[in-house]
């Protein structure tokens, strides 16, 4: 039962959280599938099979309060739709910030914020405003004095990277380098970390390419 409800949640991954952080195993979970149980008991079959980190797509209420006091790290997602209005607004990241994150914490334990899904492939439109999404939100964490719990991110599908092998000569898609390299520059200014979104056999299968060696 459990296998099959945790298929409904598209996704394992396995992935480096922080640079303090060991390799871990943890799950996406996206509240806008049909059959997801109550958020209590996602959170009770988190916990018996000792997954300890969860990335949310968006910042739904009843999961962020069904993760209290369980230690568990959350990344809590904003979304597509949320990136325009917040990378325009620096009142509105710091209303986000108070309303999905502040609210929360400590009881919670958000680490990270995913700031979209793929915006510079799915949603083109809207990268423009992707870097000043992800400043606004951590000037936002740092009003709060939350900048050193919770830290941005932008999670990102592999068409960024076209030639990902060998790892040592991988670029960024020059079509989207307007857009990727001011992102990685946050990144890299702020200490965080960038998410790729790496559905290898997908991306495999897509290219018609072997398997590398």
């Amino acid at each position: 039962m459990f296998e099959k409800w945790l298929r409904s949640l598209l996704l394992l991954l396995v992935g480096i959280f922080s640079e303090s952080s060991g390799a871990f195993v943890g799950i996406n979970i996206g509240t806008d599938v049909s059959n997801l149980p109550p958020a209590s008991d996602v959170v009770a079959i988190l916990k018996a099979n000792q997954i300890t980190h969860v990335r949310l797509y968006d910042a739904d209420a009843h999961m962020l309060k069904a993760f209290a006091n369980t230690g568990i790290e959350v990344m809590v997602g904003v979304t597509n739709q949320e990136v325009l209005g917040i990378g325009e607004s620096p009142s509105a990241a710091a209303a986000w910030i108070n309303k999905n994150v502040a609210a929360y914490l400590p009881s919670t334990n958000i680490t990270a914020i995913a700031v979209g899904s793929e915006v510079l492939t799915s949603i083109p439109n809207v990268a423009p405003v992707l870097v000043p999404a992800m400043n606004y939100l951590h000037k936002a964490l740092v009003a709060s004095n939350l900048n050193f719990l919770v830290k941005v991110s932008t999670p990102q599908s592999m068409d960024i990277i076209p030639r990902p092998f060998p790892p040592s000569t991988a670029t960024f898609n020059s079509d989207m380098e307007f857009n990727t390299l001011p992102a990685s520059s946050v990144l890299k200014k702020y200490k965080f970390v960038l998410h790729v979104k790496c559905l290898s056999l997908l991306w495999i299968h897509k290219r018609k390419r072997h398997f590398p060696n």
